[in-house]
């Protein structure tokens, strides 16, 4: 069984190898203190100087689309993450942590037990339930609009033991299934409409109304979350899908954060009001050529084809914030083999 230990909430995603986020007012803390969405970690230990107190607006460049908590996008998931919790979490450092979980372990190689964090609360009120973690999973692993079936295709059963114990069991053994349930959300068993959400999470969900630039998020601070309260008493989660638009947002302090921000418009942000924080990203670009039909067939055009490419133009394209791999993932997910060389 692990050890239980809290933390706050974290948001995940990037861009070009290395997320860029930009906060205005002397380094805003984010609503989760010591992280930070879409996709990045602020936190320095320090007392920090803010627009408000009250509400943080944060500016997005695309919009949301579904307030489906199966959805597996990163528009969707940076959302929702404020608002729904899975069994467990992964920290700034991408460590498996409890979360609706405070505990677990293998009874078999194929069967895993966890026990529920005691009176945890979901946003109406109700506390949390074995029976509410069984249905969530149900729900995701055979709801026709999940795209979390194909990552849950492990699973074999759920099912409750006793009032605070649940066991999964899958087909074979599974090591990522940690990583699995981390990136799915809990929700109320009788749940039925889910355009109005309702989680663990350390935001409730207010509204989702029609707004200049698209439809703001409005949340606000949950304050019966069961680990560490959120700095901001509101978030507003915006959509302005102009650059320009998004960049003079801020500028103005009609924002006070930008996530998805192009490399490109890191110079438009050059001011001693303006800070920029980044941290690596998981994600990988690259150029898959077809080797089953047509010129690259043969291997030797295909390994010229590599050395031709000079990684090193991609990084300037990026503004630096990007570096060369040599696979197709980055360390920190599994798989990554430090010893390969590649081309």
């Amino acid at each position: 069984m692990t050890k239980n230990f809290d933390s706050k909430k974290i948001l995940r995603g990037g861009a070009f190898g290395i997320f860029v986020v930009v906060v205005v007012l002397l380094g805003v803390q984010l609503f989760f203190g010591d992280q930070i969405a879409l996709f990045a970690n602020f936190h320095n230990g320090d007392a920090v100087e803010h627009a408000s107190a009250d509400t943080l607006t944060i500016a997005y460049s695309l919009p949301l689309q579904s307030l489906e908590p199966t959805l597996f996008d990163p528009i969707t998931r940076s959302r929702l993450v404020n608002i729904y919790e899975g069994l467990v979490r992964t920290n700034h450092n991408l460590k498996i942590e409890p979360a609706i979980a405070v505990s677990w372990g293998l009874v078999n190689p194929t069967t895993w037990e966890f026990k529920l964090r005691p009176h945890v609360k979901f946003h109406n009120g109700n506390e949390v339930k074995v029976t509410d973690v069984v249905a969530w999973l149900q729900r995701a692993r055979n709801f026709e609009g999940s795209q979390l079936k194909t990552l849950l295709n492990s699973v074999s059963d759920v099912k409750a033991v006793g009032d605070s114990t649940l066991r999964i069991t899958t087909k074979t053994p599974d090591p990522l299934l940690l990583n699995k349930l981390a990136v799915t959300y809990i929700f109320p068993e009788n749940l039925a409409n889910f355009d109005q959400p309702v989680g663990t999470g350390p935001y409730s969900f207010v509204a989702w109304n029609k707004g200049e630039n698209g439809k703001p998020i409005v949340l606000k601070r949950f304050e019966n979350y069961w680990s560490d309260k959120p700095h901001y008493a509101q978030v507003v989660l915006q959509n302005i899908g102009d650059r320009d638009a998004r960049i003079n947002a801020l500028k103005t302090g009609a924002v006070d954060l930008l996530a998805d921000v192009p490399p490109a418009a890191v110079k438009d942000l050059s001011s001693d009001k303006i800070i920029l924080k980044t941290i690596p990203s998981l994600e990988v670009s690259f150029v898959m050529l077809n080797a089953n039909q047509g010129l690259f067939v043969d291997k030797n055009l295909r390994e010229a084809f590599a050395y031709s490419l000079d990684g090193k133009v991609f990084v300037e394209i990026a503004g630096g914030y990007a570096r060369a791999v040599k696979q197709f993932v980055s360390s920190g997910v599994f798989g990554f083999n430090p010893k390969l060389k590649g081309y």
